[in-house]
């Protein structure tokens, strides 16, 4: 039977996890926790989650092409690399054991908040003369993005502010566009495979292509260190359920 007021729930993580990851990514702070809450297992969650960010990130690709901020050409020879990560990664989803993709989970959620802990003395610049490093790690966000991906844009508009020079308005732009690749070609091969949860997913993308429509305005109101603080702290309370319930 359908849980309305959990559905209702998820469509309010989605206007608030796509007004922040809009901007700088950080959805599956909040996503992923909610669903495993509402009492999805751990496939159902990893599948669902990246499934629900298709349309949200066409809204959010769409809006920057509309305000003109949008440059496709420089990252054109990227997209290779998160279309086949994205593929492994969600090969290796499907090929892992329950008990597995729970500590996998919550192994990711950890690292997670480290990174949004730490992304401000996190630096890329060396990548700017390593190409085939620079595709490397871009291919293993593809491969994160696709298992959980909390921060791959965070990670990505670092890559493309330091390793190529882009201004931080035009890299959220670009990497809106290498994450969407990744999201559609990792939720294709889940959605095959039969593992999402099709009200959970609705109720999702519903609230994300509000938020992604809305933007920043919640961050802007409240200030990044009160969004940061909720997505810990929910992120940790996920990490805790697949833990220790």
């Amino acid at each position: 039977m359908i849980d309305y007021l959990q559905l209702f729930i998820l469509f309010i993580v989605g206007v608030i996890g796509y007004s922040y990851n809009s901007i700088a990514g950080g959805y599956s702070f909040l996503s992923v926790p909610a669903l495993l809450l509402v009492g999805l297992n751990p496939l159902n969650t990893i599948a669902t989650n990246l499934s629900s960010q298709m349309f949200p990130d066409i809204m959010t690709i769409l809006n920057y092409w509309r305000h003109k901020k949008l440059e496709i050409k420089p990252v054109l020879n990227l997209v290779v690399f998160f279309m086949v990560g994205a593929l492994v990664g969600a090969q290796i989803v499907l090929s892992l054991e329950a008990f597995i993709l729970k500590a996998l989970i919550t192994a990711l959620l950890t690292l997670g908040v480290i990174m949004l802990l730490l992304k401000n003395r996190i630096n890329l610049a060396f990548l700017r003369e390593n190409k085939p490093l620079e595709a490397f790690f871009l291919f293993a966000v593809g491969v994160y993005k696709s298992i959980f991906g909390a921060s791959a844009k965070t990670l990505t508009m670092m890559v493309l502010t330091m390793g190529r020079g882009m201004k931080m308005v035009e890299s959220s732009a670009a990497a809106s566009v290498l994450m969407g690749v990744a999201v559609w070609t990792g939720s294709a091969y889940y959605i095959i495979s039969g593992a999402v949860s099709w009200p959970h997913f609705v109720a999702l993308t519903l609230g994300g292509i509000l938020g992604a429509f809305l933007g920043t305005q919640l961050a802007v109101k409240k200030g990044d260190a009160f969004v940061e603080k909720v997505l810990i702290l929910v992120a940790l309370v996920g990490a805790a359920k697949v833990l220790f319930f």
